[in-house]
């Protein structure tokens, strides 16, 4: 029950969630939340920058989903 960054260039993206806590829920069936995700890479990261948000569900299989930018 927890949502995270995690990768090579995690600290280029930031992660905001409606889901209760800061990084941790719990809701109710038939209940859902919102997770947004940013890209704000820092001056000295140029090029291609990569990461994940993992959501872990009180119950049930972690889902994984691949980001990418773009560092100018």
């Amino acid at each position: 029950k927890s949502i995270s960054l995690g990768g090579t260039n995690k600290s280029d993206f930031t992660e905001s969630q409606s889901c209760g806590g800061s990084l941790g829920f719990a809701m109710a069936g038939r209940s859902y939340c919102t997770i947004a995700v940013g890209f704000s890479p820092a001056k000295t990261s140029v090029g291609a920058r990569t990461a994940t948000v993992t959501i872990t569900p009180a119950s049930g299989a972690a889902m994984t989903v691949q980001l990418t930018g773009t560092g100018k």
